[in-house]
């Protein structure tokens, strides 16, 4: 969980007052923005990503519908929501102001809800998301408050004060430097230079957490978060907080840190904490059910997957993985029940096509394995070494399944 994304530092604190009341909110977007073009495979998720990145900087608005499709070529794939919410974050830099600073009527704003869905969705997949893009974000932040201050820009002089504000700027600016340039030593020191001066240091408890587990400090990482998760509590009654932050993500990340360590019994109890406080939290369902199967209680670790799929019902890639394990279990006909979810909420993802199709192929259903194997290859990246071994397969069922059908007199 990102200070960045809570905290308002004071060097721009006298600056607020010259935000200019926001612009008509821009509709929300279809259900499905337009497929760009990209150089290389057009199946390939990362195809999708690079050019959201390409975008971003100048071209924030088709850089989201760039991560659209890379999201949904990959669901499970954390960076591409986290670039869909920035990139949308930045086509309204106005916008972004008034949330930031906890303007009530812009936070429950549908887009901005959105918003925040997508980052609890990257925070869900990856509780420990490296936000590469976070650097950019304060960038336009400060173009953003000097145009509403009347100042006239020059982007090539804006950039290059920018870029001295992160190099030799407060701690806070210094700290978002470094990190972005995973300079994460630099990151963590500049963090707890400027924690004295901060009265609610939660953000910055999480901060120093983070960076001390990227640094491998597991230890000092649990003892950050724990003061992250236990100061927000203290504030959480009074604050009008994004939706990706709470208690149960802090314990989901005591959790995960706990499990690495070997911690099999402190983890289960994070994640029994998460669950205290959010019975709907999907993740720690799943790391339960993880945990339950890697001791072999496979009853266990269905009927976790089992809820987690009825609190998330929408979740096509939740949807996926409780099909794996079923198939992983033996359960066949209950796999392929929740695999054929998966395809209906996620018609683009080509992962649960092979699954499905091997189901089929064991149990001798030609026909129906050769549809979900052509599924498969309609929607594959071409690079995946699986692809020349199902056409393979694809070719010996044809011949079968020919050798089968009646002649005809």
């Amino acid at each position: 969980m990102s200070a960045r994304r809570v905290m308002a530092h004071g060097v721009f604190a006298a600056l607020l007052a010259l935000v200019a009341a926001a612009g008509a909110i821009a509709q929300a977007k279809p259900a499905e923005p337009r497929r760009p073009g990209v150089d290389g495979d057009r199946n390939d998720p990362k195809e999708y990503y690079k050019l959201g990145v390409k975008l971003i900087d100048h071209s924030p608005t088709e850089a989201a519908d760039a991560f659209y499709w890379a999201m949904r070529l990959d669901p499970g794939w954390a960076d591409a929501y986290y670039g869909r919410r920035t990139a949308i974050e930045l086509s309204d830099p106005n916008r972004y102001l008034l949330y930031k600073y906890a303007d009530r009527n812009t936070r429950r704003e549908p887009d901005v809800l959105a918003m925040d869905s997508l980052m609890l969705r990257a925070l869900w997949l990856n509780p420990f998301l490296y936000e590469k893009f976070e650097e950019l974000r304060v960038e336009r932040i400060i173009e953003r408050y000097a145009r509403n201050e009347g100042v006239a820009i020059d982007e090539a002089g804006t950039a290059s004060n920018i870029q001295a504000r992160f190099n030799n700027g407060s701690h806070y600016e210094r700290a978002i430097g470094a990190y972005v340039a995973g300079n994460f030593p630099l990151a963590l020191k500049e963090w707890t230079l400027l924690l004295p001066a901060v009265k609610v240091k939660f953000a910055i408890h999480a901060e120093r957490g983070q960076l001390f587990y990227m640094l491998g400090s597991n230890d000092s990482a649990t003892a950050q978060l724990t003061l992250a998760r236990d100061e927000l509590e203290e504030i959480e009654k009074d604050s009008l907080l994004p939706v990706y932050l709470s208690k149960a993500g802090f314990e989901r990340q005591l959790g995960l840190i706990a499990e690495q360590q070997g911690k099999t019994d402190v983890a289960r109890e994070a994640y029994g904490r998460a669950l205290t406080e959010d019975l709907s939290y999907a993740p720690a369902h799943v790391a339960l059910s993880a945990m339950d199967l890697a001791k072999g209680d496979t009853a266990g670790a269905l009927s976790e997957m089992d809820i987690a799929a009825q609190v998330a019902p929408f979740d096509g890639y939740l949807a996926y993985e409780y099909g794996r394990a079923l198939l992983m279990a033996g359960h066949d006909a209950e796999a392929l029940e929740q695999l054929n979810r998966a395809v209906t909420i996620e018609p683009y993802y080509a992962e649960p096509h092979v699954l499905i199709a091997a189901i089929y192929d064991q149990a001798n259903y030609s026909s129906e394995a050769l549809g979900a194997y052509s599924a498969y290859l309609q929607l594959a990246n071409h690079t995946d070494p699986r692809v020349k071994l199902i056409e393979q397969r694809v070719a010996k069922l044809k011949m079968s399944t020919q050798a089968q059908a009646p002649t005809k007199p």
